[in-house]
C-alpha cells in the first residue's frame, strides 16, 4: 500500500510539474509581448518627431476609415497595398481618434506598437522552437531594445505590420516542422512498428500550410517587397524539396498569391485597372532603381557610408548584428538542423534583397528593418546552438564566455539607448506648433522648408503647397515666418540648400530653436517685414 501511495504521489508531482511547464510555455510569449508594448509606449509621442510618411499614411487611413475610399488628396492611391490602411482606418473609426494632425499621428503609433508587441512574441517563439528557451529570450531582448527596431516600431509606417505578418507565417510553418532530433525519434518508433520501409516525417498539416499562406498573403497586401522574404524562400525550398514536401509549399505559395490577388481583382472590378497598373509600374521601376527620386541613391542624395558613420553612436549595435548575421547564416546552413537552415535561407534572401537595393535599386532607411529583424533572430539561434554545444571543448568555453560578455554589453548599451530615446523629448514640430499657438496670431504667413512642416502647421501656412526650397519663392510670396529643418533640407536638396540657409540666416531673425536627437534641428525665423517680438530659444514642449 505504501509503495502504491508513493507511486501515485510521484505521478501527481509529475503531472503538476508538466502543468506548470505548459502554463509557463503559454505565458512567456504573452509576457514578452506585454513588456515590449510597454517599452514602446512610454513617451511614445515625444520620443520621435513626425515623419512625412506618417502624415501620408494617416490621410489614406482616414479616407478608408471614414469614407471607405483608398485615396490620397482626393485621388486613388495604389502605390502601396491596402492592408495597413484598412487596419489603421478601422482603428481611427472605432476609437474616434481626433485632435490636430500631430495628436492623430501619435495615436496611430500605439497601433504600430501593438504590432511590434506581436512581432516580439513571434520572434521569441521562432527562436525558442529553433534553439530552446535561451535563444527565444535572447532574440526577444534584442528585438525589444535594438535602437533601430525601436525607431521603426515608433512611427506610423508600413514595415512593422508587414514584418509581423511575415513572422506569423514563418511561425505557423516552423511550429509544424519537426526538428532533426524529433524526426529521428519519430522515425525510430515508426521503423520499430512498420519495418524497414518507414520514412522520416517531413510533411505538415494542410490547414497549417493554408494558414501560413494566408499570413504571407497579408504581408504582401501590406508591402509587396515582402515577396523577397516569403515567396523567394518558398521557391528555393520547392526546388530543394525541403524542408517540407512540394505539395505543402505549393499550398503556402498559392494561398499567399490568392490572398494578394483579391486586391487587384477588386480594383479591376471598380474600373480603375489602368491607374492601378500605372502606379504599380512606377513603384516597381523606382524599387528596381531605374528611376531614383527618393532614398540614398537618388541624384544629389546623401551618402550611405557617411550616414552610417554619422549614426554610429546611435545604431552601432545594429550594424554589428547585421555584420554578425552573415556568420550566423553560414553556421546554420552548414551545421544547423532543418529549422535552423530554414531560418538561414529566409535571412539569406533578405540579405540578397538589401544587397540589390544598396548596389542597384532604390534604398531607403526603413528597408533595413526587414534585415535587422532576421539578423537578431539568426544571431540568437546561432549563439545558443553553437556556443552551447562547444561549451565542453577546450576552445568552446572561452568562446562561450566571450559571446556571453559581448551579448551582455550589447543589451546594456541598447538599454541605455532606450532610456535616452524615451526620456528625452524629440518632438520638435509639436514644440513649434505650440510656440505659434501661444505667440503668433493665425493668418500670419509661415513657410516651411519641408513638407512635414507644411502638413502640421495647419492654420499658419503661407504661399504654395510643398517644401520651400528657393530664395526666389521666399521673396515672391513674402511669408512672415519660415520654419527651417537644416538636416532635412540638405538631405533633400544638397548644395542648393546651402544658398537658401545662408539667405535665411542673413535676412531672418531666429525666434525659436529646437535641438533634438539624430540631427533633428528646427529653427523658426521671422523675416524682415514682420515685427513679432524675438525670444530666446524656447524649451521643447513635452
Amino acid at each position: 500500500m505504501i509503495g502504491n501511495e508513493s507511486t501515485q504521489y510521484k505521478g501527481t508531482l509529475r503531472t503538476e510539474a508538466a502543468s506548470r511547464a505548459y502554463l509557463l510555455a503559454g505565458m512567456l510569449p504573452v509576457m514578452v509581448a506585454i513588456l515590449t508594448f510597454v517599452a514602446r509606449a512610454i513617451y511614445l509621442g515625444r520620443s520621435f518627431d513626425i515623419f512625412i510618411d506618417e502624415v501620408t499614411y494617416l490621410q489614406i487611413a482616414r479616407s478608408v476609415g471614414f469614407r471607405l475610399q483608398l485615396q490620397l488628396a482626393g485621388q486613388p492611391f495604389f502605390l502601396h497595398p491596402p492592408a495597413w490602411f484598412l487596419i489603421e482606418g478601422a482603428y481611427l473609426r472605432v476609437f474616434n481618434v481626433s485632435g490636430n494632425l500631430i495628436a492623430q499621428i501619435y495615436a496611430t503609433r500605439f497601433l504600430v506598437a501593438a504590432f511590434a508587441a506581436l512581432s516580439a512574441a513571434l520572434v521569441f517563439l521562432i527562436a525558442r522552437r529553433a534553439a530552446g528557451w535561451p535563444a527565444g529570450l535572447i532574440a526577444a531582448l534584442l528585438f525589444a531594445l535594438d535602437p533601430f527596431i525601436i525607431k521603426l516600431n515608433s512611427l506610423n509606417m508600413l514595415e512593422t505590420s508587414a514584418v509581423a505578418w511575415t513572422l506569423a507565417g514563418y511561425w505557423t510553418l516552423i511550429s509544424g516542422i519537426a526538428s532533426d532530433e524529433e524526426a529521428q525519434a519519430s522515425f525510430a518508433w515508426r521503423r520499430l512498428l512498420v519495418g524497414p520501409f518507414a520514412q522520416p516525417a517531413k510533411g505538415i498539416a494542410l490547414w497549417r500550410a493554408g494558414l501560413a499562406g494566408l499570413f504571407f498573403g497579408l504581408a504582401l497586401l501590406t508591402k509587396e517587397m515582402t515577396a523577397f522574404l516569403t515567396l523567394l524562400p518558398l521557391a528555393i525550398f520547392f526546388v530543394w524539396r525541403w524542408p517540407v514536401p512540394r505539395r505543402a509549399l505549393a499550398i503556402i505559395g498559392g494561398v499567399a498569391v490568392a490572398t494578394y490577388a483579391i486586391y487587384p481583382l477588386t480594383v479591376a472590378i471598380q474600373g480603375r485597372w489602368a491607374l492601378f497598373v500605372q502606379q504599380k509600374t512606377h513603384g516597381f521601376v523606382r524599387f528596381a532603381g531605374l528611376i531614383r527620386t527618393t532614398g540614398f541613391k537618388r541624384t544629389g542624395g546623401p551618402s550611405l557610408t557617411q550616414t552610417v558613420l554619422d549614426h554610429l553612436s546611435y545604431y552601432g549595435t545594429t550594424y554589428l548584428m547585421i555584420a554578425l548575421g552573415l556568420l550566423a547564416i553560414y553556421l546554420l546552413l552548414r551545421h544547423g538542423d532543418r529549422i535552423g537552415r530554414l531560418v538561414a535561407v529566409w535571412a539569406l534572401c533578405t540579405y540578397a534583397m538589401l544587397s540589390y537595393n544598396v548596389l542597384f535599386g532604390t534604398l531607403e532607411e526603413q528597408f533595413f528593418y526587414y534585415l535587422v529583424i532576421i539578423c537578431n533572430l539568426v544571431n540568437a539561434i546561432a549563439l545558443v546552438c553553437f556556443l552551447g554545444s562547444a561549451a565542453g571543448r577546450r576552445v568552446g568555453r572561452p568562446a562561450l564566455y566571450a559571446g556571453t560578455v559581448m551579448l551582455a554589453l550589447m543589451i546594456t548599451y541598447n538599454g541605455y539607448q532606450w532610456a535616452d530615446v524615451h526620456l528625452h523629448p524629440n518632438n520638435g514640430f509639436d514644440g513649434v506648433l505650440a510656440y505659434l499657438q501661444q505667440r503668433v496670431p493665425r493668418g500670419q504667413g509661415v513657410a516651411s522648408t519641408n513638407e512635414t512642416g507644411q502638413s502640421v502647421l495647419q492654420g499658419y501656412l503661407s504661399g504654395p503647397w510643398g517644401a520651400w526650397t528657393s530664395v526666389d519663392d521666399l521673396k515672391r510670396f513674402a511669408p512672415n515666418y519660415v520654419l527651417v529643418t537644416p538636416h532635412t533640407l540638405v538631405w533633400n536638396n544638397s548644395s542648393a540648400a546651402r544658398i537658401l540657409l545662408t539667405w535665411i540666416e542673413q535676412n531672418g531673425h531666429e525666434v525659436y530653436e529646437f535641438n533634438g536627437r539624430e540631427d533633428n534641428i528646427l529653427r523658426l525665423y521671422s523675416l524682415p517685414k514682420n515685427s513679432a517680438p524675438a525670444t530666446n530659444t524656447a524649451p521643447a514642449i513635452p
